[in-house]
């Protein structure tokens, strides 16, 4: 296959409900303009080393005109989402001015294969590529974005820009659901990105913290997917209420918000969690060690059903929180 960067594909996933950007810290040179940061953090998977996506620019779309571009980034920003973890997170644009007013959507665009070229196509031939422990940081397996996918990575959610304000918005990767790996041929060397996204007002957001003891993570109690307390060890984060449920596709059923690792990063004994980038409000979180076991749903025809019940088991009761905006709520989870 050739190794021809004529390959730019552009992604769409439509989030909806509307954003109120706040206005404060910081003015622009007119009042009538604004300024807007957009920044991209990650929710991880299991496994891998590396998901590395590239950026090659940022349109905002008013509610009357059309869209205003920043970019393309020269070179594209190749940016590793799995050092994105927790709180962490990545300008994509910063401080850019914007004429005052209502905007109906922002849109990413990256490089990446379409289907046809990810067709065997050979590990290292896509500047978006994922890596993983088991076969190492040189095999980079091309991301692929699928034939629906390919129409602007658009997050619709309608948003102001303030006269003289800052606005601060960060974009979440939900990793765990957003790549698949295609069974059989001709896909057998890459994997297909379906962009999972949600978008949040950093001046709304809050975060959850805590460490899980190592009981529930060895396999002691006879719950967990295998004897390693390093693998399959995920909090899962629900809306207030919710009857914890996999990924599954599932019409109805209550999928989490969001997810996060729980490791020993350290290396010091502990093990912890951190979820970042939750607005305000109530959650109901629980934590497995079956989550490397998680299959992400396929769409009809990319080789899978288009829904995948894995029946995911969480440990103990269901632990229900309150984020307030700016400070970190710690939850820990011991053995029962």
């Amino acid at each position: 296959m050739s190794n021809s960067f004529s390959f730019k594909s552009i992604f769409s996933v439509a989030v909806t409900g509307a954003l109120v950007a706040c206005g404060g810290g910081g003015s622009s040179s007119s009042s009538s303009e604004g300024s807007l940061s957009v920044a991209i953090t990650d929710a991880p998977i299991d496994n891998a080393l590396e998901v590395v996506v590239a950026f090659t620019g940022v349109a905002i779309k008013p509610q009357s005109g059309e869209e205003i571009m920043f970019g393309p980034f020269v070179p594209p920003k190749q940016i590793n989402l799995l050092d994105l973890q927790g709180n962490g997170s990545t300008l994509l644009i910063d401080d850019a001015l914007l004429p005052a007013g209502r905007y109906d959507h922002i849109r990413l665009d990256v490089n990446a294969f379409d289907i046809s070229q990810c067709q065997g196509a050979d590990p290292g031939s896509s500047p978006s590529y994922i890596t993983f422990k088991d076969s190492g940081p040189d095999v980079k397996f091309p991301l692929c974005i699928p034939n629906s996918a390919q129409q602007g990575l658009r997050l619709v959610s309608p948003f102001t820009i303030a006269a003289d304000g800052s606005t601060n918005f960060t974009i979440d990767f939900d990793l765990r659901k957003s790549i698949t790996d295609p069974q059989g041929v001709p896909f057998q060397s890459a994997y297909f990105l379906r962009p999972a996204l949600r978008i949040v007002d950093n001046n709304d957001v809050g975060s959850i913290s805590g460490e899980v003891v190592v009981a529930l993570l060895d396999n002691s109690n006879g719950l967990c997917s295998d004897n390693d307390p390093h693998t399959g060890n995920a909090v899962y984060v629900f809306g207030a209420g919710a009857t914890p449920d996999d990924i599954d596709g599932v019409d109805g059923d209550d999928g989490p918000i969001t997810t996060a690792l729980v490791a020993n990063g350290d290396n010091d004994g502990a093990y912890t969690y951190t979820v970042g980038f939750l607005p305000e409000g109530k959650y109901t979180v629980a934590f497995t060690c079956r989550a490397d076991q998680e299959a992400v749903p396929e769409t009809e025809g990319e080789g899978g059903d288009s829904e995948a019940d894995d029946d995911l088991a969480f440990q103990g009761p269901m632990k229900n929180v309150k984020v307030t905006a700016g400070d970190t709520t710690t939850l820990d989870f011991a053995a029962q």
